[in-house]
This record gives structure tokens, sequence and C-alpha cells, in this order.
């Protein structure tokens, strides 16, 4: 393990934002755990789709399996410039999903990724607008960031609407294969510039994190 990425574990591990009754902190071995059991109950109804990439299709151990893999190599393989931070959120200290940033050649481009689940027991409550409002405030009032995109698929108007609310702008759209069928992924762009900045999100160790990247 090189020196950076001691480094990145280390600054990521005391990462912690507060939104509401909403909190996020980095996953660690035991919360992947929980994260996988959570996963594997059930994100969405049979027979849709929501993710660009099916880690959900096929059995409940399998998407208990892809997300573990998922989630420790994205940690493991992180690295200056291409980075992920995989948080798990709790409501009213329950773990119902988790939500993460990544970023690719963030050191020039000042760009990072947003992607979330919630188990489906969990979903329609407004979960998803606090969490992602609170990670946009970690990009853009933490680490620097200046744009933050999303991608989502043209029928899944909950996340849509999450997007469209905390004020990203629709950034074109292309056609992708969906389990075998074609299907719209539409992206979403937010500047630093246009950023609704959420007065209550309260964060520690952001600023930490954000001079490391930085350097």
């Amino acid at each position: 393990m090189s020196d950076w990425h001691s480094q990145f574990l280390d600054h990521s591990s005391r990462i912690r934002l507060h939104i509401g009754d909403v909190s996020l902190g980095a996953v660690d071995r035991q919360v992947i755990d929980q994260l996988a059991d959570l996963a594997g109950a059930g994100i969405h109804p049979a027979g849709y789709m929501p993710f660009s990439t099916p880690w959900t299709a096929g059995s409940p151990q399998s998407a208990q399996r892809n997300i573990r893999h998922w989630m420790t190599a994205s940690i493991e393989r992180s690295h200056i410039g291409k980075w992920s931070l995989i948080f798990g959120v709790r409501r009213n200290g329950v773990l119902v999903g988790s939500t993460n940033l990544s970023a690719s050649n963030y050191s020039d481009e000042r760009t990072v990724a947003t992607g979330s689940w919630l188990g489906q027991d969990f979903q329609g409550v407004g979960t998803g607008k606090l969490m992602r409002a609170a990670l946009l405030q970690l990009a853009f009032g933490e680490l620097g960031a200046e744009f933050a995109t999303s991608e989502v698929f043209a029928d899944n108007f909950p996340s849509r609407a999450v997007n469209e609310h905390l004020g990203y702008v629709d950034d074109g759209e292309r056609t992708v294969t969906r389990e075998g069928k074609p299907a719209r992924l539409k992206s979403y762009r937010l500047s630093h510039r246009e950023w609704p900045r959420i007065a209550d999100v309260q964060i520690s160790g952001g600023k930490e994190m954000g001079d490391f990247l930085r350097h």
C-alpha cells in the first residue's frame, strides 16, 4: 500500500456528514457486510433495473457478492487523481443505503460523479435528496470540486427528481443496452457556481481531505 493510499484511507475514515436526521460515514468491512445484507433484501422491483451496471441482477446472494466486491475494489484501487469515497447512509441511526463520490483525473478536471442506492423499505421519504445535498456540500464546500455529474435512466423518475431538485441541468443523453434492450441514459451536470448551498449540512473531516487531495 502506497503512502498516498494510506493517507487517503485515514482521511476518508474521519469524514462524517449530518443533515437533519440523516448521517453519512465512510464504510469499513463491517458496514460493507451490513450493506450487502441490505442489498440482498431488495433495492428495486423485480423486472426493473435502475443501474447501468446491473449488479443487482440475479439472486440476492449475487447482489451481496457484487456490492462487496465493488466497494472493496473501488477503495483499494483509489490513487492520486482517481478515487472513490463510499459512505453508509443512516436515518435516525438505521442503516438505509449507500452513496459515493468518485473522480477520475481529479487534479485537472475537479469533477466528481455521484452514485447511490437505498434499501427498498427506505425509499420515498426524501432520504435521497438529503444524502445528495450532503455529498454536494462535501464536494463543493470542502474538496474543491468545480462540477458534479450524475447519470440516470430516463424512466428512473425518483432519481431524476433528486437531480432536478438540487439544480443539476440536462447534459444530454445516450442510448445503451439494458438487459438486452435499448434504454435512454440521461446525463446531468451541476457547477459550483450554480450549486444551491444547503446551510444545515454539518461536516467533520472534509477540510482535511480537501487539503490532502489538493496537494
